[in-house]
């Protein structure tokens, strides 16, 4: 019973900070993978149910075999807002599952075998990545000496442009906001009782926005 109120209680405060950070709190990002790390890397979830067992929601949407590059892939997408003057990296949430259910994954493929996050120039990244390094760097201590490629995830916006205006966001900080959806999804699944029977909210009506990705593939030699 105890550990059951500890995994409610974190679950409602995961749910707590996910709506803090879409209202526009962006410190609320590190909230959110500190409680991701006790849930996952700590294995709170493990005390009330096995965790290798459960299927975990898995939104994460892979580069096409013959592309060489990509952006907008991985779990997160790029928003290019209405009238195509700007755009930033975000968390799609239930944005390409609508109409359908997301796929599935054992939790250990899902959380560190998985590279999801797809950085510009450099190596593809697993969930566990970015949540321990984002739960650690930027919420139990300070490190002077960042991880590279976590430091370069924060400053990711994939160098992208449109109409000339560098497109803005955090590759970090979104794909722990999809993680975060990803999560509530499967604990909403797995366990209604001490999470509750209701899926997270749906993404807002983009109103003209527009969720976007491009693959860029190797040309044939002619």
């Amino acid at each position: 019973m105890q550990f059951n109120e500890a995994l409610a209680r974190r679950f409602r405060l995961l749910s707590k900070a996910a709506s803090e950070y879409d209202a526009g709190d962006d410190d609320q990002v590190v909230i959110m993978a500190a409680i991701l790390r006790v849930l996952l890397a700590d294995r709170l979830i493990d005390r009330v149910t096995p965790l290798d067992q459960l299927a975990f929601t898995d939104t994460c949407d892979r580069l096409p075999a013959d592309a060489v590059a990509g952006y907008g892939y991985g779990i997160t997408r790029i928003k290019i807002f209405a009238g195509l003057q700007s755009g930033a990296i975000v968390a799609p949430l239930d944005g390409g599952y609508r109409d359908k259910q997301p796929p599935l994954a054992p939790f250990s493929e899902w959380w560190s075998k998985d590279a999801a996050i797809f950085p510009t120039n450099r190596q593809f990244r697993t969930r566990e990545f970015v949540v321990y390094e984002m739960a650690n760097t930027d919420g139990i201590h300070v490190d002077p000496d960042l991880d590279a490629d976590y430091d370069a995830l924060t400053r990711d916006n994939h160098g992208f442009q449109i109409n000339g205006v560098t497109v803005t966001g955090n590759l970090a900080s979104a794909s722990v906001r999809q993680i975060v959806w990803e999560t509530q999804h499967t604990l909403h699944r797995a366990l209604p009782s001490l999470c509750g029977p209701d899926f997270p909210g749906s993404t807002d009506d983009l109103n003209g926005d527009q969720l976007f990705r491009v693959a860029a593939k190797q040309e044939n030699p002619t």
